[in-house]
């Protein structure tokens, strides 16, 4: 008998362990996600490079993933696509 009980809560306690391992995932925020602007402009010196850097979209079919921790601060951020010509 006491074999029994010890064979039932090792599977409770595994069967928690897995269902805690993927419940974590679904707990994170979701991306924003956007389509990303067709808009020209330049980055000032020091923030792409040590010199100005103009740029200018060349399809407008990118999208921006803005990602963010449980707390909502954001963490990164990819934007994909065809996007600038230096």
């Amino acid at each position: 008998m006491p074999y029994r009980s010890l064979l039932i809560s090792a599977a409770v306690l595994l069967a928690a362990a897995i269902g805690g391992a993927f419940a974590a995932p679904a707990l994170a925020n979701h991306p924003l996600i956007q389509p990303f602007p067709n808009v020209p402009g330049t980055f000032p010196a020091g923030v792409a490079c040590a010199f100005a850097v103009a740029h200018t979209p060349v399809s407008g079919n990118e999208t921006d993933k803005q990602y963010f921790d449980r707390a909502g601060n954001f963490v990164k951020e990819i934007i994909t696509g065809r996007s600038l010509s230096v």
